[in-house]
C-alpha cells in the first residue's frame, strides 16, 4: 500500500533559476540567431557578387544564341513579351515566349522568336531565326529534358536542318518516312513526341513572324 501511494504522488518539479535558464534556454537561443544571421550576411553577400556575374553570362549566352540564329544582325532590340505584342493588336501563339527585333545599320533585319513547346519531357526552349521572306534561317534548342538517345537528339543539326528555309507557307507536317515536299519534317526514330513539339514550336513562330512582317508592310 505505502508503495503504491508512492507511485501515485506527483513529483514536484523545483523551478529553474534564472542562471539555469540563461545556461538552457537563453544562451543556446542566442548562439542560434547569431549563426543564422551570419550565415544569412553570408549568402546575401555572396548572390550580389555572383548574380551580376551569373545575368552578364546568361545575357552573352542569349545575344549569341540570337545571332546564330540571325546571323545577318548586328543588333536586337529589347525583348517583346507576348503580354506587350497582344497590347499591340497581336494574336500571340501558344508556344511563343518573347520576340526579338534584329537590326542591321539601324534596318529590320528579321526575327529572333523563342518558343516553348511541351515535349515528351516537359517544357523546350528553342530560338528561331526568321528572315524579311519568313523563311527560317536557322534554329538552335537552347534546353530541352528529352529521353536520352531518343528525343534528345532533337538539338542536332540532322533534325533542326529540316527547318532551313520553310516558310508558314509551307504549312509543317511531321511525317515517318523521307519527305515528299517543302513543309514535310522527318520525324526522329523512337521521338515521334518530340518532334512534333519542335514542329508545333517552329510553325508558331513562324506564324508569329509572318503577322510581324505583315505589320511592317515586307
Amino acid at each position: 500500500m505505502a508503495e503504491k501511494k508512492a507511485g501515485e504522488m506527483k513529483e514536484k518539479k523545483t523551478p529553474m533559476t534564472g542562471e539555469e535558464i540563461s545556461r538552457e534556454i537563453i544562451r543556446p537561443t542566442l548562439v542560434l540567431f547569431f549563426c543564422g544571421f551570419i550565415v544569412t550576411a553570408i549568402l546575401a553577400m555572396v548572390y550580389q557578387t555572383t548574380d551580376p556575374v551569373i545575368r552578364a553570362s546568361a545575357a552573352q549566352e542569349r545575344s549569341a544564341s540570337l545571332q546564330k540564329v540571325l546571323p545577318a544582325s548586328d543588333a536586337f532590340d529589347e525583348v517583346l513579351t507576348p503580354e506587350m505584342l497582344a497590347k499591340e493588336g497581336f494574336s500571340v501563339p501558344g508556344t511563343v515566349s518573347a520576340v526579338y527585333r534584329g537590326t542591321a545599320g539601324g534596318e529590320l533585319a528579321g526575327y529572333a522568336i523563342v518558343v516553348e513547346p511541351k515535349g515528351y519531357g516537359g517544357k523546350m526552349n528553342l530560338i528561331a531565326g526568321i528572315d524579311l521572306h519568313g523563311a527560317m534561317t536557322a534554329v538552335t534548342l537552347v534546353a530541352q529534358n528529352e529521353t536520352p538517345g531518343l528525343g534528345s537528339r532533337a538539338s542536332e543539326p540532322a533534325f533542326l536542318g529540316q527547318y532551313a528555309g520553310v516558310s508558314h507557307n509551307d504549312g509543317l507536317e511531321v511525317v515517318k518516312k523521307a519527305p515528299k515536299r517543302k513543309g514535310d519534317i522527318q520525324a526522329m526514330t523512337g521521338a515521334t513526341v518530340t518532334s512534333r513539339a519542335v514542329t508545333r514550336g517552329i510553325a508558331d513562330a513562324l506564324q508569329m513572324a509572318a503577322d510581324l512582317l505583315e505589320k511592317e508592310d515586307r
